[in-house]
């Protein structure tokens, strides 16, 4: 059993009443367009603008939108902690940044493969809980592609869970990883105690880890 926790990137600008991503617009260009959680066969150049109102930090959080991959956005900084760790399989791009007038160089770290095809369908016990009226109701699913179609049938308010937040993994497809990718209620990266710790102990910023334990068995 390993204990991971959720990381997520900063969202909060400098004036409270604007709670977005740093990153403006939610269009992609043609280039951001092809960007999935794939190895491409081209390097892509891809730039972000940041709101003026927001501060340059080291993870960038953007518009889900505006990009089909899921990856993390970072200053060179901060890849260089994470590559410190054992990490998925993974691809890294470089970025610009632009900020105020100027130009900043960021990476992209594009994990190329996503953990919910090595769950343990069978063992892992899911819920669905409406958020207003906190009812839950259990699902069995059998494999991906099933718990892929019950989220896509998900109203609105409805949101997936595992059971006391514990995930089965098949036998050693999640062993001594730091960073894990898995979709749940939303396409979430996982972080490995460890590596939680090393974050914290940085001066990183743009970024959150929430107080929710998982344990990842299997």
């Amino acid at each position: 059993m390993s204990k991971y926790y959720v990381l997520r990137e900063w969202k909060d600008l400098e004036d409270k009443k604007c709670i977005y991503p740093q990153v403006v617009g939610t269009y992609p260009s043609e280039v951001a367009k092809k960007c999935d959680n794939r190895v491409l066969d081209f390097v892509p150049q891809l730039t972000f603008e940041l709101d003026n109102k927001t501060k340059l930090t080291d993870f960038i959080s953007y518009n889900g939108s505006y990009l089909r991959c899921k990856c993390l956005l970072v200053s060179e900084k901060a890849l260089r902690l994470l590559q410190g760790f054992h990490l998925p399989e993974h691809v890294v791009y470089p970025a610009t940044i632009e900020y105020k007038k100027k130009k900043v160089e960021y990476f992209i770290l594009l994990p190329t493969r996503i953990h919910n095809e090595a769950i343990d369908y069978l063992q892992t016990q899911f819920y669905i809980e409406d958020r207003l009226t906190k009812v839950q109701k259990t699902i069995r699913p059998v494999d991906e592609k099933e718990f892929g179609s019950k989220r896509f049938k998900m109203k609105p308010l409805e949101t997936v869970e595992a059971l006391d937040n514990k995930i089965y993994f098949m036998e050693g497809a999640v062993l001594n990883l730091d960073l894990i990718l898995v979709i749940l209620r939303r396409t979430e990266f996982y972080i490995s105690d460890g590596l939680r710790v090393a974050l914290l102990e940085s001066d990183l910023t743009g970024y959150e880890v929430l107080s929710d334990v998982y344990e990842f068995l299997g």
